[in-house]
């Protein structure tokens, strides 16, 4: 009988276990580009930056990036 306890302890935390993953996974914020009114720079950055997809030369890549930033801070102000 002891062992029966056990095992419906275990089942029920299991159970809760996966009910806080899921409202945790319906709350979290959803990943893409930044709110623009909270930084309008990293907004414009992320935007251009997922225009790269594709690109596998890592020189190349982060050359973009600086470029990308500097273009968005001259346009956006730093």
């Amino acid at each position: 009988m002891g062992n029966w306890k056990w095992t419906g302890f275990v089942v029920a935390f299991v159970i809760a276990a996966a009910g806080v993953a899921v409202v945790l996974g319906m709350t979290a914020p959803e990943s893409g580009p930044s709110d623009e009114a909270d930084d309008p720079v990293t907004a414009c950055i992320e935007r251009a930056i997922a225009k790269l997809d594709g690109v596998t030369d890592d020189t190349l890549y982060a050359n973009t990036v600086a470029r990308v930033t500097q273009t968005c801070n001259d346009r956006l102000g730093d």
